[in-house]
């Protein structure tokens, strides 16, 4: 299946892909992005108190499916 850009030739840039899916207008509300800032942070300090040695690559994709 192809997107509308990919029909009509429009070729998106880097940052056109990196955004898409993501609801960035709310990135300028302070209290959102504080609630995300918090909710990141709680997370984070669960999965360093319970990494009991597991794998660098996991901790890894735990931290990216966080975010």
């Amino acid at each position: 299946m192809y997107t509308k850009n990919q029909l009509n030739g429009k070729q998106r840039t880097k940052k056109e892909r990196a955004t898409e899916g993501f609801d960035i207008i709310n990135l300028n509300n302070p209290v959102v992005v504080e609630t995300f800032k918090k909710g990141l942070e709680e997370k984070l300090r669960v999965m360093q108190t319970n990494k009991s040695g597991r794998e660098v690559e996991q901790i890894w994709k735990t931290v990216k499916t966080l975010i």
